[in-house]
């Protein structure tokens, strides 16, 4: 049975969204950077530490990083969706509906 949205169009939110995710991490980055940077300022009270250790949580939640029990990578949250969302359109859509707007549709005769 066809889907009746767009997974052409769908790929493409997809692809457009993922540009604009791979533009933010750098920036992202250098927040967590500048947080890691923070916790060696000498003295500095264990509040404000965990301001900054929260901020490199959130930082790491999105764009992902290193896990600290095994120093394995793992993918931030806007990479996961971008793929759950890549994972969800059917298997051979995109090319099914690439092929019918090539070709055009038929009308069944039945």
């Amino acid at each position: 049975m066809p889907i009746r949205w767009s997974a052409s169009k769908v790929r493409e939110a997809t692809d457009k969204a993922e540009q604009y995710i791979e533009q933010i991490k750098e920036p992202m980055s250098s927040v967590k950077t500048i947080a890691e940077d923070a916790l060696e300022i000498p003295e500095i009270p264990e509040y404000i530490q965990q301001g900054f250790r929260s901020l490199i949580s959130e930082v790491e939640r999105s764009i992902g990083g290193v896990n600290s029990w095994n120093k394995e990578p793992h993918p931030g949250s806007l990479d996961k969706t971008i793929q759950r969302i890549r994972d969800d359109i059917p298997g051979g859509a995109v090319q099914s509906e690439q092929i019918s707007r090539k070709y055009g549709s038929t009308q069944s005769l039945v």
